[in-house]
């Protein structure tokens, strides 16, 4: 009997190539289970249905195209296909050094099943994630080091150890997004052999490197170009703790998502303060 293969984090297919959209693959293990049920789309799976108690599974594959949460990275969702089933996958975590697919329909192991990523998301996670690489590199020309990071569902946040001044931000917002015109290549390097480069907690380690810009660590999910990154923003900072600031930056697609809310609100408010948006300032005062 072929003993199954399990793929290590750092080295998932996901990770390997970030664009694949569709992989088949072998279930190694489905159980119950027994933990906190996971979150959706930043919001907590309830695990009652109805008045009637759900059961969820955790499945171990092959191999995976969809991405474990973690880096800061929510994780990716999709289906697992099995012949005519699709059941949805749900969440994504690590459970040691192997992702876990997390599903409300048990797969019964030794099946071969075909994955297919929600794309839509993985391309949003991956304007994110590298935008946020290219703006921490920048920042680092600043001694302004990240000191953490979160990718929220529209807007994200870089820690730094202080408040950066109004002029940095637009000084750091045009660095940023003259690298995206330049459009420099971004490279994974990865160990020649899973022995040489295997972390006991972390898994394969990768380095993401954006030309000679940018040289770090990182397990996330990431674009081959930084010109895909498209725009980023800064739209403020927040205090953060022991005098550490909190900069708001949106990457991508979410661009233009917010500025056409924003705009669809400064239409509204001219609407009901007859005014043009320059005055609405002053109109709101009054």
């Amino acid at each position: 009997m072929t003993m199954p293969v399990r793929t290590l984090i750092g080295a998932l297919a996901c990770q390997k190539d970030s664009y694949l959209k569709q992989l088949t693959t072998v279930v190694v293990s489905c159980s119950p289970l027994k933990e906190e049920a996971p979150k959706k789309a930043g919001k907590k799976l309830s695990v009652t249905d109805s008045k009637e108690k759900r059961s969820l599974y955790e499945i171990e594959l092959e191999d995976t195209i969809l991405f474990p949460e973690g880096g800061g990275q929510p994780s990716d969702l999709g289906l697992i296909k099995v012949e005519d089933t699709k059941v949805r996958v749900l969440d994504v975590q690590r459970k040691g050094l192997y992702a876990v697919h997390i599903t409300e329909e048990p797969i019964e192991s030794g099946t071969s099943v075909s994955l297919e990523v929600d794309w839509k998301r993985r391309l949003d996670h991956m304007q994110q994630h590298t935008g946020q690489h290219l703006l921490s590199a920048i920042l680092d020309k600043y001694d302004l080091p990240t000191l953490s990071w979160n990718m929220g569902e529209m807007v994200n946040y870089i820690e730094v150890p202080r408040k950066i001044t109004p002029e940095e931000i637009v000084e750091v917002t045009e660095k940023v997004n003259h690298e995206i015109f330049n459009n420099t290549p971004i490279n994974v390097d990865t160990p020649k052999s899973e022995s040489e480069g295997v972390n006991s907690e972390k898994g394969v380690m990768r380095v993401v490197k954006i030309g000679d810009i940018d040289n770090n660590p990182c397990c996330g999910t990431h674009l081959a170009q930084v010109g895909q990154v498209k725009m980023v923003v800064i739209l403020g900072q927040m205090n953060g703790k022991n005098g550490t600031s909190k900069l708001n930056f949106l990457c991508g697609d979410r661009v233009y998502k917010y500025t056409s809310q924003l705009y669809d609100i400064n239409k509204r408010l001219m609407n009901i303060f007859s005014s043009n948006m320059e005055e609405l300032p002053e109109k709101a005062e009054m």
